[in-house]
């Protein structure tokens, strides 16, 4: 099903950015800490601080947040010991958050751990999750798509398995296909070093796509690009605005099989 408009996901990695993106441009924040690892565990003060401290207008909401639960960078399978800390995480933002990110993978054969990740998701009561970009490093993206669904995820953030999702934008059409064919709740967020200047043909090829992912960040800057994100939205609210020429591609022919194991810097 063709979506009217797109959505923007913001990813801020520290207070200031969060305190700005609260009444700002985008549809929703990703709230984390430490961009050069691509994501952790922010600080609970620090999304308490800009709550209290924002004091938005009656008729102005709050944009919506959902906190990133990642005890730190590197790999995505994780000890006992990390796995209490991320539920204690999830428990503690549980009354300020307004959903989670997190993912989790097996040791053994870099699958979905669909036990702990259930357990998370309904610790989260009833708040949505995202499955994070662990999805890209996965065994096999397609198995990995029917363990998220059953998990019980309500997203699934993912560049296709590329290190940026236009050059994954193939395999993220098999994926939209696949949620459409098994009638899946399940939605993608496309995200993976999407800015302006790509957004135009990642908005007209995945037609079904409603959720956009960026941290709208240029050079050094620790603070996202206004321009980028006020651009972004004008692309997403205007869907015939900018439209590429269609064009016909397939997906190549390995499938859905994982391409990189690379977890330490996930492009936001």
């Amino acid at each position: 099903m063709a979506r009217d408009k797109g959505l923007l996901e913001l990813a801020c990695f520290n207070y200031e950015s969060l305190f700005n993106a609260i009444a700002g441009e985008a549809d929703r924040i990703e709230f984390c800490a430490d961009s050069h690892l691509g994501g952790t565990t922010p600080k609970y003060q620090d999304l308490k601080r800009a709550l209290d401290g924002q004091k938005l207008p009656a008729n102005v909401k709050c944009t919506p947040i959902h906190v990133m639960i990642r005890p730190r960078g590197g790999s995505f399978s994780y000890s006992d010991e990390e796995y209490n800390t991320m539920q204690d995480q999830v428990q503690q933002f549980g009354g300020v958050a307004d959903g989670f990110v997190f993912g989790m993978l097996r040791s053994e054969d870099n699958k979905v751990d669909t036990e702990r990740c259930k357990a998370l998701v309904e610790l989260a009561k009833g708040k949505p999750c995202t499955f994070h970009r662990a999805f890209d490093v996965s065994n096999n993206m397609e198995e990995a798509l029917d363990d998220v669904e059953e998990c019980g995820f309500s997203y699934i953030l993912t560049s296709g398995g590329a290190d940026k999702a236009v050059d994954g934008i193939d395999h993220l059409v098999e994926l939209a296909e696949m949620i459409e064919r098994k009638k899946y709740k399940v939605q993608l967020i496309i995200g993976g070093g999407v800015r302006t200047n790509n957004l135009r043909k990642l908005r007209d090829t995945l037609t079904s796509v409603t959720w956009f992912h960026t941290s709208a960040l240029e050079g050094d800057q620790n603070l996202p690009a206004k321009g980028q994100v006020n651009s972004m939205k004008i692309l997403l609210n205007n869907p015939s605005y900018g439209s590429l020429p269609t064009s016909s591609s397939s997906p190549s022919e390995d499938g859905l099989a994982s391409r990189s194991k690379e977890t330490k810097g996930l492009d936001h």
